[in-house]
């Protein structure tokens, strides 16, 4: 949201007893809640601990029933500390006509938190984007460049080679030619300190890098160790950084489904369920898989290992007790288009992309696999759900299930004939399951409507037929 005639992402200024200049309180952060608001101007003198002499400043303040302002991070330590320290408010009203008028016409327009609820980039912002040439991670550079000038942050992206940076450097020259774009290179993000050097100056951090090993010889050493410490390194790194206000973290669906239940018909997954598997059992050697339903077996220990670098992340957060703010966005299948080129073709897609081009691959008289995972997300949504967290003060402390469409590959299959005339298999597949609820999306992020499930299956097989035509 436009901090038009108001407060810098700094905050309201106010001049202490010492002269010198302090924040006081950043009304760029929003009330939370959705209801309609009204807007007041108030003139506050206030004495705030050992700051004795009285201040003033002009607060331009969203009122509703129940709600409350986000504090800065200074405001909001001391008030902890100090919960007396508001003894000696004294407040004057001052209603202007035309915030009068201002209220009255937003009383007259639906509630809508999608960017009202927001803080806005700006062009001193820094923003790590880690794992930047992966699917999701490239869409969210892509759309950090893209917005407005006045909103647009500079963006740093983490690669781990130039191998992995050669797409980036040709989508984005111009970007990273003008600075706007920067790129930094990280071999081994479960490296300890591996961020310390990518992580200063910045505001703002989304850590979307993380490895997918199906089937590995020794799990806890290829699997569960660089997962958690991929992510532990990284919020580590973040502690030491004092500009930083927020970090996302890309988890996934696999942190909050029991795949010992597989489809579950009747349940429902919300964001306080976990994964149960500790990292004990998936480190095992000797782990008996047959516990599990087949299909589930060769994803038993990736799951774990999104689980245990999510909780992981968790524990971290909580014990440090950092100023900034956290969540993580937990997508469950992702497809759609690529940004950057795919140089290998159909060899170059995500393993989810890859399972749509199954479906286009497959022909006539083919059997499905079975549903495993039955939710889809396209991936320029989850991009967009990592942005808006991250401006979005009301996200800390959330999980976002990311799964708007329910489906089987036997729909694939009918999308893709009949928009795009594909000759795949005709095999029809019933799907009952469990349902995901994910209402945080719409009620913190503002997401209300998601890129159409044709569009994301077609999107990302005609990118594909581009390059085999």
């Amino acid at each position: 949201m436009d901090n038009a005639g108001g407060p810098t992402d700094e905050g309201f200024q106010f001049q202490g007893g010492s002269g010198k200049t302090k924040s006081l309180m950043n009304i760029s952060q929003p009330m939370l809640g959705t209801a309609r608001v009204s807007l007041v101007a108030i003139l506050v003198k206030i004495r705030i601990g050992a700051i004795a002499a009285k201040s003033t400043i002009v607060l331009l303040v969203c009122t509703k029933l129940g709600a409350r302002l986000s504090c800065t991070q200074y405001e909001e330590e001391h008030l902890k500390r100090s919960p007396s320290c508001w003894k000696d408010v004294n407040i004057v009203v001052v209603i202007p006509a035309i915030l009068i008028h201002a209220a009255q016409q937003l009383a007259l327009a639906p509630a809508s938190p999608s960017r009202s609820a927001m803080d806005n980039f700006t062009p001193s912002s820094l923003i790590l984007v880690t794992g930047a040439n992966g699917h999701v991670a490239q869409h969210t550079v892509a759309q950090l460049l893209a917005l407005p000038v006045d909103q647009r942050p500079r963006t740093r992206a983490t690669v781990r080679s130039e191998t992995s940076a050669a797409g980036l450097k040709q989508i984005f020259a111009e970007h990273i030619t003008s600075g706007i774009l920067e790129l930094v290179y990280i071999p081994d993000i479960a490296k300890p300190s591996a961020f310390d050097t990518a992580v200063q100056g910045c505001t703002h951090i989304a850590h979307i890098a993380s490895p997918l090993v199906v089937g590995a010889k020794d799990v806890e050493k290829d699997v569960l160790i660089p997962a958690v410490r991929g992510t532990t390194s990284l919020l580590n790194s973040a502690l030491t950084v004092h500009s930083l206000q927020s970090v996302v973290v890309t988890s996934s669906f696999a942190a909050v489904m029991d795949p010992m239940y597989g489809l579950r018909p009747g349940h429902t997954y919300t964001p306080e369920d976990w994964n149960p598997i500790s990292y004990e059992t998936a480190a095992d050697p000797n782990l008996d898989l047959s516990a599990w339903s087949e299909k589930y077996r060769a994803f038993i220990t990736y799951m774990a290992s999104k689980k245990l670098a999510e909780k992981a992340a968790w524990d971290l957060y909580d014990d440090a007790k950092p100023i900034w703010r956290f969540c993580t966005i937990n997508p469950a299948y992702i497809g759609g288009p690529n940004v950057l080129p795919l140089a290998k073709g159909a060899d170059s897609l995500s393993f989810s992309q890859g399972l749509i081009w199954q479906v286009a691959s497959s022909k006539p008289g083919d059997k499905w696999i079975e549903p495993d995972y039955p939710y889809w997300v396209d991936v320029r949504d989850v991009a967009r759900a990592h942005i808006w967290a991250l401006v979005t003060p009301a996200s800390s402390r959330e999980r976002f299930i990311l799964g708007p469409h329910r489906t089987t590959y036997a729909r694939m299959a009918d999308v893709l004939r009949s928009r795009m005339g594909v000759e795949c298999s005709e095999e029809k597949q019933e799907l009952d399951c469990f349902e995901v609820e994910s209402k945080n999306c719409e009620e913190i992020l503002g997401i209300k409507e998601w890129v159409g499930f044709e569009d994301m299956v077609c999107d990302t097989v005609e990118q594909v037929n581009g390059l085999t035509k």
